[in-house]
């Protein structure tokens, strides 16, 4: 069973990276480079969130996960998310 977290890796997360987010896959920035949209919808991602580091993505207010492999209960370091409005985990 892989866990999606494996393929997360740790970057730092704001304007200062080396790599200016609005460049990376999925990931919406605001002015200031930090992340508060993440969109993985249909990236071909399999596996569970159990390990999935919300913590480093506590800005966040839209997280797009739907039409993936992903499996197994929700975590419940969601809640480090306190910002989340939207949520979409359409076939799953």
């Amino acid at each position: 069973m892989e866990k999606l977290d494996s393929k997360f890796q740790t970057t730092p997360l704001s304007a200062s990276a080396s790599t200016p987010c609005t460049s990376w896959f999925g990931v919406v920035c605001n002015d200031d480079g930090i992340i508060y949209k993440l969109n993985l919808t249909s990236s071909e991602l399999n596996g569970t969130l159990d390990q999935f580091p919300f913590s480093f993505l506590h800005n966040l207010s839209h997280f797009e996960l739907s039409v993936n492999r992903l499996f197994g209960p929700l975590s419940k370091r969601i809640r480090l998310l306190s910002k989340l409005v939207y949520l979409d985990l359409f076939g799953e």
